[in-house]
């Protein structure tokens, strides 16, 4: 499986347990974390294990690029699903956020 199959399958399980404010916390902390390099991957791991522990788990699974690719996927992935979410309303449907997920990576 590819660094974008493995985001996708797991975007899908993940996110519909978080709340908005967990995915705006999650997206702050993959924000902070931007300007790392794959050797901190366990860092970004850490920080992110008492939101989404399979997420951190996944990070510290790769190795080299893959935790930059991963991390960056997601951190689109977040942004794309907040643009969504009506601060007002209902969350978004998870197949329809994965899917405009896996648009968006496949014009990347």
């Amino acid at each position: 499986m590819s660094v974008k199959d493995d985001l996708l399958s797991d975007f899908k399980y993940v996110y519909p347990g978080l709340s908005r404010q967990e995915v705006e916390r999650l997206l702050t902390l993959l924000d902070q974390s931007a300007s790392t390099e794959a050797s901190m991957g366990l860092s970004i791991a850490t920080a992110l294990k008492p939101i989404v522990p399979e997420v951190a788990g996944r990070i510290q699974s790769y190795s080299g690029g893959d935790v930059d690719e991963y991390v960056r996927m997601l951190r689109g992935a977040a942004v794309l699903l907040l643009q969504e979410w009506r601060t007002d309303g209902d969350p978004p449907e998870p197949e329809g956020v994965a899917n405009l997920v896996g648009a968006l990576e496949a014009e990347s």
